[in-house]
């Protein structure tokens, strides 16, 4: 048995179990993801950036901790799981399953070390939590890292999320609050082309 464990979801719960406490090394893991034969092979399950990883998080070892407080260890010698198997085949427990993971959400910044700053951190969780379409976690993060150090992409990617929730309002502040930020000539023009794309519709 592992004192210490983590889960991360994916079609599948994948747990993580160590003797020792588990953190992650964000320095490390950008490092790993220059290597081909990771990214590739990452790529695969729809994992290209280390904030990808890091957002399906969903049991930090607390809340695995406090889930498994009254459950029964399973052993070669009781064999739990194998026996409970044929006795629940056809019952479906995944809502109830998913309930109690999300009472017990993981806190992905407490567990990551060697980042540039938490405001970086957690820009690049929004952005991950955007391309995987979860637009409520994504604003949050969004804004928190805006909370902490104002930024030429934070705004842009805070523009993109809330025009895909439909305010388009807000995305035009943010999007002309990038624009007096950033200096990039790519970067600018990629904003004031979703500028112009928001206002068109108005115009005509």
């Amino acid at each position: 048995m592992f004192p210490h464990v983590v889960a991360f979801k994916d079609r599948d719960l994948i747990l993580l179990g160590s003797r020792e406490p588990i953190h992650f090394s964000f320095s490390r893991m950008e490092a790993l993801f220059e290597l081909a034969p990771i990214w590739e092979s990452l790529a695969r399950a729809f994992i290209k950036y280390p904030a990808d990883l890091l957002v399906r998080l969903s049991l930090d070892a607390r809340g695995a901790a406090q889930i498994a407080e009254d459950g029964r260890p399973n052993t070669d010698d009781n064999m739990l799981i194998e026996l409970a198997e044929p006795r629940s085949l056809y019952q479906n427990h995944l809502e109830a399953i998913r309930e109690r993971l999300a009472e017990h959400s993981a806190s992905v910044i407490e567990m990551v070390r060697d980042y540039r700053s938490e405001s970086a951190l957690r820009f690049e969780l929004a952005a991950s939590w955007f391309t995987s379409g979860q637009n409520a976690d994504a604003l949050a993060e969004c804004r928190r890292s805006l909370e902490l150090e104002e930024s030429f992409d934070g705004f842009k990617l805070l523009g993109q999320i809330l025009q895909r929730d439909g305010d388009l309002g807000g995305a035009r502040i943010a999007w002309d609050r990038a624009l007096s930020l950033g200096d990039d000539p790519a970067g600018r023009n990629f904003v004031a082309a979703l500028l112009r794309a928001l206002l068109a519709p108005v115009q005509s």
